[in-house]
């Protein structure tokens, strides 16, 4: 249902979505969240305003990495979608949109950014001649819809990498 790679997606109830949710913060942002955990997301400050409008308490003080920001500093803010990040570090993706896909695919991101080879193999670093770090750049427009193919060959990605 709803496109979700992992299986079936599961609809809840808002009330039983906003307790749930509510349970996971309290039990991996309590007391100890800053030495164990770090809150993950694509553009968070949208996705924390929008769990504090629906009544879910999200500590001030927990630790986050927001793939957006991390992305723009060498990307530039415009265009900073998931999907054009997610094209960017040749991470394969599809049905975006969907909860489940969108936070798995978003964790598959904050890897690629925050490891140095990942970077160093794909020139994440590298600036063309003129250009500045943060500057704008022009991404091709596609579909929403559109995907990266999901490879099963390892050989078929090392050849698209041209390794």
């Amino acid at each position: 249902m709803h496109n979700f790679l992992e299986g079936t997606s599961t609809l809840l109830p808002l009330n039983e979505a906003k307790f749930l949710l509510q349970k996971l913060i309290d039990k991996y942002f309590g007391e100890y969240a800053e030495l164990y955990c770090m809150f993950v997301g694509h553009d968070l400050l949208n996705d924390v305003d929008y769990l504090r409008k629906i009544g879910i308490h999200v500590p001030n003080n927990m630790l986050t990495l927001d793939t957006q920001k991390l992305f723009a500093c060498s990307h530039g803010k415009y265009g900073a979608s998931l999907q054009n990040a997610l094209r960017t570090v040749k991470q394969p993706f599809s049905f975006l949109h969907n909860a489940g896909n969108d936070a798995y695919f978003t964790v598959m991101l904050a890897l690629k950014l925050c490891d140095p080879n990942t970077r160093l193999a794909l020139g994440l670093d590298l600036l063309s001649e003129g250009e500045n770090v943060g500057d704008r750049k022009e991404y091709a427009k596609v579909s929403r819809n559109t995907s990266v193919p999901l490879y099963k060959d390892p050989q078929e990605i090392l050849r698209e990498l041209g390794a």
